[in-house]
């Protein structure tokens, strides 16, 4: 059977779309993008190994991590940690829905057009694979249908929404980086490649919160960065000492503080390709967040239907309309 996967793998989690050859596109549970490699697999039920295939991974063992346990390793620290990383994270989440002999079509992104970049991934993920879970033992084929630019997912899915301006200048609001490109139709303008702020996404975000924050989190409840989050998505509205009003004051002047920032510095590097824009527009995980939402919005930027998400739907959209539907 073909399965077609559009991945998106940020800095802090992956965002899986797949389907099979109805072509219904399914959201994959999210995970973190960080894999633990152990050699003793028999200690960890939920253990994968590679028994044949990619050869970073063959006679490895690993298993998909929140970082709390063991040495985890974030997929994008480093230029080439997302293809290193994107083969066991993609079979691990998606093996409860494969087939033993499946080909699976993936459609993948990196930050920017840079040829290696694009290579590495491809190669990564290419080929046949063995992969043991437990009892089963599966091998399935993957062949890339091709690495895009981050945010081309995202603006094929905003294109099924009734997003039809050209130019569009987009905001990728994700873990590690903030990037903002131009595109027309699903490609970047006269070739711009992506301005990238990295180090200044909602992880900078959340670091400069937990200034204020960190004295009153009951770690003993939830680690740190979980309760900042959790106060960043409106579900804890009130901390030990400090009030809700003072809490949302806080919240509000972070996250003004932050983009003011980032749209300082877009403004600095893009200033033409912004005013060259027809229509703004943003996604990315930030976007969930209420206060940045309601900043987005008044600078006139539209927000796609499940930001966060948008890309990989949009991956996905791709590899099927042009291989699915001929299959």
């Amino acid at each position: 059977m073909s399965v077609y996967v559009g991945a998106d793998i940020g800095h802090s989690e992956t965002k899986i779309v797949w389907s099979g050859e109805d072509g219904k596109a399914k959201l994959q549970p999210i995970v973190q993008s960080r894999v633990t490699a152990t050699q003793d697999v028999e200690q960890f039920p939920d253990g994968f190994t590679m028994l044949t295939g990619n050869a970073d991974w063959v006679g490895k063992s690993w298993i998909l991590s929140d970082g709390a346990m063991g040495k985890s390793i974030s997929t994008v620290s480093l230029e080439q940690g997302k293809p290193k990383y994107a083969l066991p994270i993609m079979l691990a989440s998606l093996f409860p829905h494969l087939k033993d002999g499946d080909t699976i079509h993936y459609c993948g992104a990196v930050h920017l057009s840079n040829v290696s970049w694009h290579e590495a991934l491809s190669n990564a993920v290419s080929g046949s694979h063995t992969i043991a879970h437990k009892s089963e033992v599966k091998t399935v084929t993957i062949q890339p249908f091709r690495i895009l630019l981050e945010g081309q997912g995202a603006i094929a899915f905003a294109r099924s929404q009734g997003v039809n301006a050209n130019p569009v200048w987009c905001l990728d609001f994700g873990g590690g980086t903030v990037l903002g490109s131009i595109f027309a139709g699903i490609k970047p303008k006269d070739g711009c490649e992506p301005y990238a702020l990295q180090n200044k996404g909602v992880n900078h975000l959340i670091a400069e919160l937990r200034k204020d924050f960190g004295t009153a989190c009951d770690l003993t409840v939830k680690p740190e960065h979980d309760i900042i989050r959790g106060i960043l998505a409106g579900q804890i509205k009130e901390m030990d000492g400090i009030s809700p009003e003072k809490v949302q004051r806080i919240v509000d002047y972070r996250v003004n503080d932050w983009l003011d920032g980032v749209f300082a510095d877009f403004h600095r590097d893009a200033a033409l390709h912004i005013q060259q824009a027809r229509q703004k527009v943003a996604f990315g995980g930030g976007c969930l967040i209420g206060a940045v939402a309601k900043r987005l919005t008044a600078e006139g930027y539209t927000i796609l239907k499940k930001p966060q998400v948008a890309n990989a739907y949009g991956l996905h959209g791709l590899v099927y309309s042009k291989v699915g539907v001929k299959g």
